[in-house]
C-alpha cells in the first residue's frame, strides 16, 4: 500500500506542477484518470486535518429547524435545532 501511495503521490505532484490537465497527463503516462482522481482524493484526505469550529448565532431572529453536519468521509447527520451544543461537542470529540 505504501508503494502505491508513493507512486500516486509522485504523479499527482508532477501533474500539479505541469501545465497539463489531469486527462492529458494521464494519457501521456498511460495512467487511468479514474485512479488518478481516486488517489488524489485519498491522499488529500490523509494530509488535511479538518477541524470543527463552533458556530455562534448572532441574529437570534433566524430560526433553523435542523442542524446538518457533513463529515469529510461523506457521512451526514441531521439534528433538531434544539440539540444542545455540549452534546455536539462530545459527539465531535472537541
Amino acid at each position: 500500500m505504501k508503494d502505491k501511495s508513493k507512486f500516486w503521490e509522485r504523479h499527482i505532484d508532477r501533474q500539479e506542477s505541469s501545465t497539463h490537465t489531469i486527462q492529458t497527463y494521464c494519457d501521456q503516462h498511460k495512467l487511468s484518470s479514474g485512479m488518478f482522481y481516486y488517489w488524489k482524493r485519498k491522499l488529500n484526505g490523509m494530509s488535511s486535518r479538518e477541524q470543527f469550529a463552533e458556530v455562534q448565532i448572532i441574529n437570534h431572529e433566524v430560526f433553523a429547524s435542523a442542524i446538518h453536519v457533513r463529515f469529510p468521509t461523506g457521512v451526514e447527520m441531521w439534528f433538531d435545532s434544539i440539540t444542545e451544543a455540549a452534546f455536539l461537542r462530545t459527539l465531535a470529540g472537541c
